[in-house]
């Protein structure tokens, strides 16, 4: 067996996708696929990945942790930990924000007696200032 496949498949198991292993490695993606495969079914190992968590990467953007600290928590990156929030949230009738409804949400959170500095952090505005503007625009536009 090849030296490189027990820490290629580590690398593998942590969420380190096929392109990035390749980099390291200098092994073209479909020669590793192949030896990782081999080596977990070999050693009774995991192989594919788990499934991912979507609830858990949910749970902890809805409780405020950055979508970054979600993907380093997941060992995938943060495209793939924006991916399962969305994915959870259209799979359970979630309303996910867009730039448009931003506001909408930051004025509903405010009516349940968020702070500003939280809501801010929730909804992804850079500070409490722009969260603040976003709910007064969204107000004047309720008259």
């Amino acid at each position: 067996m090849k030296v490189w496949v027990n820490d290629a498949y580590q690398m593998y198991i942590q969420g380190i996708p096929y392109p990035k292993i390749e980099e390291h490695f200098g092994i073209h993606q479909s020669t590793l696929r192949h030896h990782i495969k081999k080596y977990a079914y070999q050693n009774q190992l995991i192989y594919p990945r788990l499934k991912p968590d979507y609830k858990l990467a949910f749970n902890l953007y809805h409780n405020t942790m950055s979508v970054k600290d979600i993907a380093r928590y997941m060992g995938v990156c943060v495209s793939t930990a924006r991916n399962y929030i969305k994915r959870y949230s259209e799979s359970n009738g979630i309303q996910t924000l867009t730039q448009h409804n931003r506001g909408e949400v930051a004025y509903h959170l405010r009516l349940q007696g968020f702070t500003y500095d939280k809501i801010a952090r929730m909804v992804g505005y850079t500070d409490r200032s722009n969260c603040y503007r976003a709910i007064k625009i969204y107000k004047g536009s309720l008259c």
